[in-house]
């Protein structure tokens, strides 16, 4: 009897013991998101992929066609995207002439809404936020010149703007070198793009780039996530 009576206090104490430590991590967590710098970001992008569910052929056919052929993962799916969007009304054209071509797409919604910066994170805040709004903007520019080749861009201007291009992301790697994520990034951006220019410029090729860029950016911005 005693040692039934023993068994159930041990029980009780360490249910208290962890009720007691969840309890203070939940006040630290709580004090440490209440002083975390937060700092709006809003960013939007849309993947058109295809619902072929043969991923590697889809993706051979996408290239074939002038799309990305990018394997993306989307709720534990993996989908082979065509090209991505900035705005979502650009997204829903595309899909609807490819409708009309009787190609089967859907459109996938990926985003960044802030980034929240915590602890010692906040030092860094502006080197952090600077840098992500550089690769951004590297996006933007990309997608321009992907959108000026698909209307007639001769090889020689796209050339010409992507070596421009090229040299920004070897700049940015220096100014960013202690950003360390970022830094691999931009080198792997600029390796990627070194190959391109080398031969005759693909829109199959570009759009992969930013496909690729696209999800880098994402992920990099989700290192700053509550």
């Amino acid at each position: 009897m005693s040692a039934d009576i023993f068994y159930k206090k041990f029980i009780f104490h360490i249910a208290s013991v962890v009720c007691v430590t969840f309890f203070l991590c939940a006040c630290v967590y709580a004090g440490i998101i209440a002083n975390a710098e937060r700092v709006f970001v809003g960013a939007s992008f849309y993947f058109l992929v295809t619902e072929d569910v043969k991923v590697e052929v889809g993706a051979e056919f996408a290239k074939l066609e002038g799309g990305a052929g990018y394997l993306l993962e989307y709720d534990g799916v993996e989908r082979v995207t065509l090209a991505v969007y900035l705005e979502e009304s650009e997204g829903l054209s595309v899909q609807q002439n490819l409708q009309k071509d009787g190609k089967s797409t859907a459109l996938l919604y990926k985003g960044v809404s802030s980034l929240c910066f915590k602890g010692r994170e906040k030092q860094k805040s502006s080197l952090y936020v600077n840098g992500l709004n550089t690769f951004k903007s590297y996006i933007t520019i990309l997608k321009g010149i992907v959108d000026g080749l698909a209307k007639g861009f001769t090889q020689e201007r796209c050339k010409s703007l992507l070596n421009i291009q090229l040299k920004q992301y070897n700049y940015a790697q220096a100014c960013y070198s202690s950003y360390q994520p970022l830094c691999e990034a931009l080198g792997e951006s600029a390796k990627q793009l070194s190959n391109i220019l080398r031969e005759v410029v693909y829109l199959k090729d570009l759009r992969y780039l930013l496909c690729w860029q696209t999800e880098k950016y994402i992920s990099l911005c989700s290192q700053f996530s509550l």
